[in-house]
């Protein structure tokens, strides 16, 4: 926008509103409640279905963990120190 059109806006928002910096609606609009209530819902829902994935994918998952690494404790592939405390107790 050139100088010259920027200004002539300015004048005529000046005159129309005043020197007011901002403008306050002479409503409250009601959307942000029902925004906020739908954002809830669908977090909600989305962390129902993740739980629902963890229950059962997660012990299958542990299961797999804890003999992979039992695998490696007995052939002593891991030396690291996590694994000595591990095995310490």
């Amino acid at each position: 926008m050139d100088a010259a059109l920027r200004r002539r806006l300015e004048d005529r928002l000046q005159r129309k509103f005043g020197i007011h910096a901002v403008l306050h609606s002479k409503y409250n609009p009601a959307i942000p409640a029902s925004a906020d209530r739908e954002y809830r819902r669908i977090v909600n829902a989305y962390m129902g279905l993740l739980k629902e994935a963890l229950e059962t994918g997660l012990p299958k998952f542990a299961e797999t963990y804890r003999r992979e690494r039992n695998a490696e404790l007995r052939e002593g592939r891991r030396n690291d120190s996590a694994t000595d405390i591990e095995s310490s107790g």
